[in-house]
C-alpha cells in the first residue's frame, strides 16, 4: 500500500513491512505518534506504532498535543493502495531511515538487556525494514523471551543467535486497564450488582459490552419491548438527556438508571446524591461518563497494603478495574493525574490502606 496511515498495537509484530516507532513510555507517547503520523504524511507510506502495555495502562491526558486540524479525511484510496515498485520503496526506506535516526539521535534507548516490555531496559525506538537489519552487532543477543518472534523475524537472515531470558516481575507495572477513572458503571454494580440481569445501555462503550455483557439498545426499544410484557430482570443504564417527559410512565415496566450528561431537569425522579454509596434503584445518578466528577485524589498507606506481601490478588485493582493503580514496589500507588476519588478502590481493600 502506498499511502499515509498510522496503524497502533500494544503486540511486536512479525517481519515488519512498513517502518515502526516503538513508545514505552506515557511520557512520549504523543511524541512517538506524532512522529509516526508525520513519516507516514511526508512519505505517503503506513508507519506502525507500537505501544507496550505498561504505557497503555498508565495513560493520562497531555495537553501538549500537536495534531493538525487539517487532518480529516483518509488517505487510503484506490489510488493508494496498489501494488508499489520495491526499488522505488529501498530509496524511500532509506530516507525514512536517515529522518528518524536524525529525529531520534539514537537507534537505541534503555540500558541492560533487551525487552520491549520492560520500560527500563534496552529496546529499538523505531525499526525500518531493509534498512536496519544489521543493525544489531555480535554474534549473540540477549533478548526478553515474549519479543523472541520479532527478533527471530528481522534476524533470519543472519548468523545470529538468541538468547532469550525472561523479564523479572518486578519491572513490569500491570493494571486492569478497563474502565475510566470514576466510571459510573462500576459505581452502580459495587452497590446494587448486576447479577441475573438482563443489562441495555444506549451508550456506545466496548469495555461494559465486553466486561459486563450490556447489550446497545435506546430507551423506546427497550420500553418497546417491555410495554406488553414487563420485566423486573431488565436493567437499563442510560444518559438522561435521552429521557422525555412522554417516556415517565412507561418506565416502571423495568429498572433503571440514568447518568446525568448536564441535564437540569430529572423529571422528577429521585436523584444519587453520593455515588461513592447508595442503596436505591430507579434514579439519577449525579454525572455521566462524559462529565466525571472528581474529588480529593486518593492516598495509599503503605504499611496497611498488605495484599502483595502476603500474595494475596489485588483487591483493589481487581474489583475497580481502575488505571489509576498500578503496582511499585511491593506495594500500591495512584497515578495522580488519572484519580477521580470516586472512593471505588477504597471500598473494595480489605485492609482500610485507601482513603
Amino acid at each position: 500500500m502506498k499511502g499515509g496511515a498510522v496503524f497502533i498495537s500494544t503486540i511486536l509484530p512479525i517481519d515488519p513491512m512498513v517502518p515502526v516507532v516503538f513508545c514505552r513510555s506515557i511520557s512520549n507517547i504523543f511524541e512517538r505518534f506524532n512522529t509516526a503520523l508525520k513519516v507516514s504524511e511526508e512519505f505517503k507510506i503506513p508507519v506502525m506504532l507500537c505501544i507496550n502495555e505498561n504505557a497503555i495502562h498508565n495513560f493520562y491526558e497531555v495537553e501538549s498535543v500537536d495534531l493538525s486540524s487539517e487532518r480529516v479525511s483518509a488517505t487510503i484510496t484506490s489510488d493508494t493502495f496498489k501494488k508499489i515498485n520495491t526499488n522505488h520503496t529501498l530509496a524511500q526506506y532509506n530516507k525514512i531511515f536517515e529522518y528518524l535516526e536524525k529525529r531520534f539521535v539514537d537507534i537505541f534507548e534503555g540500558d541492560g538487556l533487551i525487552s520491549f516490555g520492560d520500560s527500563d531496559g534496552k529496546f529499538l525506538k523505531f525499526y525500518v525494514p531493509f534498512v536496519m537489519d544489521s543493525i544489531i552487532e555480535g554474534k549473540t543477543i540477549q533478548i526478553d523471551s515474549r519479543d523472541l518472534h520479532f527478533w527471530e523475524s528481522i534476524t533470519k537472515l543472519r548468523e545470529i543467535a538468541l538468547d532469550f531470558y525472561d523479564v523479572s516481575t518486578e519491572n513490569q507495572r500491570i493494571v486492569k486497564n478497563y474502565f475510566c477513572p470514576g466510571c459510573p458503571f462500576l459505581l452502580i454494580k459495587k452497590n446494587v450488582g448486576f447479577e441475573n440481569k438482563i443489562l441495555v445501555t444506549d451508550i456506545n462503550c466496548p469495555t461494559i459490552r465486553r466486561v459486563f455483557g450490556f447489550k446497545n439498545s435506546t430507551l423506546d426499544n427497550v420500553i418497546g419491548f417491555t410495554l406488553n410484557k414487563p420485566s423486573s430482570n431488565i436493567l437499563f443504564v442510560g444518559n438522561l438527556s435521552n429521557l422525555k417527559s412522554s417516556m415517565i410512565d412507561y418506565l416502571k415496566n423495568f429498572e433503571y438508571f440514568f447518568l446525568n450528561d448536564g441535564l437540569k431537569n430529572s423529571f422528577g425522579l429521585p436523584s444519587i446524591s453520593k455515588p461513592y454509596k447508595f442503596k436505591e434503584k430507579n434514579a439519577v445518578f449525579p454525572y455521566s461518563c462524559e462529565n466525571i466528577q472528581k474529588s480529593s485524589v486518593l492516598k495509599v498507606n503503605p504499611k496497611k497494603c498488605v495484599c502483595i506481601r502476603k500474595n494475596e490478588k489485588l483487591h483493589c485493582v481487581e474489583g475497580s478495574y481502575c488505571p489509576a493503580l498500578f503496582e511499585n514496589n511491593g506495594t500500591i500507588s495512584v497515578n495522580e493525574n488519572l484519580c477521580v476519588g470516586c472512593k471505588l478502590c477504597e471500598l473494595y481493600c480489605p485492609y482500610g490502606a485507601i482513603k
